[in-house]
């Protein structure tokens, strides 16, 4: 045992390494819950497939390598990799943001027909309401959140 986590859920950024020689790790094990919002049941169940998908073709092929079982990680990073990365970088930005921007961006967000806009479109008008967050559009461009 490495370390002891208790009553925490680890939203920060989903682990480098996610296997080594006869193990994976998945869901709050292999950070992978949700940055933004700390959901995770859900995420977890996909990363549990996709590792008893690659761990019985492991153990068919009687090799259970951290090489033969970084498919696991290949694949979660693959499907979750990018956007992970995104909502963290999003999180790394509202937790710096003064209470009262913050106040503000959820006031408009909450105004917004949101069922009927994606995200890119929440973003301009949040833009545009708020122009001080286009400091912060590089990084979230550079993630490529916005142009989901």
């Amino acid at each position: 045992m490495l370390s002891v986590v208790v009553g925490g859920i680890p939203i920060t950024g989903a682990l480098k390494q996610m296997v080594t020689d006869g193990l994976m790790v998945v869901g709050d094990a292999a950070h992978q819950a949700d940055p933004l919002t700390a959901g995770g049941i859900n995420l977890g169940m996909i990363a549990g497939d996709i590792a008893a998908q690659v761990g019985a073709e492991a153990v068919q092929a009687g090799d259970v390598s951290a090489r033969r079982l970084s498919e696991y990680e290949k694949r979660w990073r693959k499907q979750f990799g990018r956007q992970h990365d995104a909502l963290y970088r999003v999180r790394k930005i509202l937790i710096k943001m003064e209470e009262a921007q913050l106040n503000a961006l959820v006031k408009t967000a909450s105004e917004l027909p949101l069922r009927e806009m994606n995200l890119g479109q929440v973003a301009l008008a949040l833009f545009k309401a708020h122009p001080r967050l286009l400091i912060e559009a590089g990084t979230l461009m550079a993630s490529g959140l916005i142009l989901k």
